[in-house]
């Protein structure tokens, strides 16, 4: 609506309300103290705005707030300790702010917290090591801070549920932990811009309901060799993860060695021999129908064509998922 100026602190004699809404106006200054009033406050969204300052420690006094909207602001300094005590929190949205200092570990412990996103602020620091207990967590957004050091190996331990992990653009190093393959549920990975080494971990190819995964711009895979970097890495990526998925084979395994490598064994294998190279734990060889053997002779053709040496001749990975997206068709009507 345009609304401009401070909030009045007389919306704290508003005792029955539960729903405010104040998105997208050019409201400033810091939250009212008298805000803690409402008692009632289930679903609270101040995003959009120029509110500055603290994020205001009274929110832990809302009993009931359940969905927190504060992103696109400008608050500065810490995330206050006392919002962890919000216990009926589902939603927080802290994202693009100019909020600093480190992630505060009891954050991800907030009983019923679904979505948290915490991205294009100034936290630093680790990401917090066993943390997590049982948790409902379906979306954790860390993307565009500052944030560095390795990724707890546990990071997926207690996330049955989670199904959209965003931590890209940070200085996050060391490997990949092969544990990410313990969250089941997730559906979006992304690990780009970051300072990671070591290999892609075949385990992710376990991620059966992976739909989009990000890796680019980092220092695995072609760039560990002092590739050039490039904006279709993520497709060399991915080629490979369709090799390990289908082969059980990774790029480090012992049976490669010299010449021989995951990639040449797989393209040798074209298109007449991919039985020899397809791991027996998808399909048995009683399995192995002339139609299936294709199919997978298609993909396996797909992914050594995103792992061509020069990036410019690769596949855009628009084309890689509308390609697959056709295999599986063929594949529902066997």
């Amino acid at each position: 609506m345009g609304l401009s100026g401070t909030l009045p602190p007389h919306l704290g004699n508003l005792s029955f309300l539960a729903y405010f809404n104040i998105t997208n106006n050019t409201f400033h200054g810091p939250l009212p103290e008298e805000l803690s009033h409402l008692r009632r406050l289930q679903y609270f969204s101040g995003r959009g705005n120029f509110f500055e300052g603290e994020i205001p420690p009274w929110l832990a006094s809302l009993p009931r707030l359940k969905y927190l909207f504060l992103n696109a602001n400008g608050f500065s300094g810490t995330i206050p300790e006392s919002i962890c005590n919000v216990s009926t929190l589902q939603t927080l949205d802290l994202s693009k702010n100019q909020l600093a200092g480190t992630i505060l570990p009891l954050i991800f412990n907030i009983p019923l917290l679904k979505i948290i996103n915490l991205s294009n602020n100034q936290l630093s620091g680790a990401m917090p090591s066993s943390v997590f207990s049982e948790s409902p967590l379906l979306d954790i957004d860390l993307s565009s801070n500052s944030l560095s050091g390795v990724l707890p190996q546990n990071i997926c331990g207690n996330l049955p549920n989670l199904q959209g992990l965003f931590l890209s653009s940070n200085q996050f190093s060391g490997e990949i932990p092969s544990s990410l393959s313990e969250c089941r549920q997730l559906q979006v990975l992304d690990l780009s811009l970051n300072n990671f080494s070591g290999t892609i971990p075949r385990e992710l190819g376990n991620l059966t309901m992976l739909k989009e995964l990000y890796l680019g711009m980092g220092n695995l895979t072609e760039y560990g060799s002092g590739g050039v970097v490039s904006t279709r890495g993520d497709v060399y990526s991915y080629g490979i993860l369709l090799m390990e998925t289908f082969t059980g084979k990774g790029p480090t395994d012992e049976m490669f060695s010299g010449e021989e490598s995951l990639k040449r064994w797989v393209k040798n294998s074209l298109p007449d021999a991919v039985g020899d190279v397809l791991d027996a734990k998808l399909l048995s060889r009683e399995e192995l129908t002339a139609a299936k053997l294709e199919c997978v002779s298609t993909i396996l053709e797909l992914a050594a064509h995103c792992c061509t040496e020069l990036p410019g001749e690769r596949k855009g990975m628009n084309d890689v998922l509308a390609k697959l997206e056709k295999i599986r068709t063929v594949l529902g009507q066997m």
